[in-house]
């Protein structure tokens, strides 16, 4: 639709190293630039508050560096020059949940119409449900679509500890919104992952 804003928002991932995004992340950027290619999309949101460790150079940035480069190589190889992505950093975030709360106040800030959410698929089992409930409580009015990366190099990434994690998470999420428990499930979740903040 002709005047219509979207963004790309990708969901971190973790480290390797200090300096180095891990393969997941690498994977969901990836997948990220090819949608932007795809559908003329400028505008990217990169998520990722916590740093490897205090001091050290935050998640987000890293997958942005990382998102740069292989945009620039792109289009060295493709012999083509097209404008880089416009990044937008979530960075005042350390899990799903405060996450997508940073995502949709970047959105709308931005007045962007609508959210291409990227993430693995086990992950966006969780955050389905996550964005349905901040999407109301934020009052964003745009739409939201997900975007899964390739399953089977996904799959080759991730142990099955993770996709188990995962669908049981998004289990308890559901459950907590459907029996309105969801605030306090928020809050002791907060509590244990906030300690992200500091690497």
């Amino acid at each position: 639709e002709m005047g219509e804003k979207t963004a790309i928002a990708v969901h971190a991932c973790g480290f390797e190293s200090e300096k180095e995004i891990c393969e997941v992340a690498k994977l969901r950027l990836r997948e990220a630039l090819m949608h932007s290619r795809i559908q003329e999309i400028q505008d990217i949101i990169i998520s990722g508050g916590p740093p490897f460790r205090k001091g050290t150079k935050l998640l987000a940035h890293l997958m942005g560096d990382f998102l740069v480069k292989e945009d620039v190589w792109n289009n060295f190889t493709m012999g083509k020059t097209k404008q880089s992505p416009r990044i937008h950093y979530a960075t005042n975030c350390f899990d799903s949940s405060t996450d997508i709360q940073n995502i949709l106040k970047i959105a709308k800030e931005q007045q962007f119409d609508s959210i291409t959410a990227v993430s693995s698929l086990w992950h966006l089992w969780a955050l389905k449900p996550l964005y349905r409930y901040w999407t109301n409580r934020l009052n964003y009015q745009g739409k939201i679509d997900f975007v899964s990366t390739d399953i089977d190099i996904d799959r080759r990434l991730t142990g099955i500890k993770t996709s188990l994690f995962y669908s049981f998470y998004s289990l308890l999420i559901e459950l907590a919104i459907g029996f309105g428990l969801f605030k306090q499930l928020d809050k002791i979740l907060s509590s244990v992952f906030s300690k992200r903040k500091n690497g």
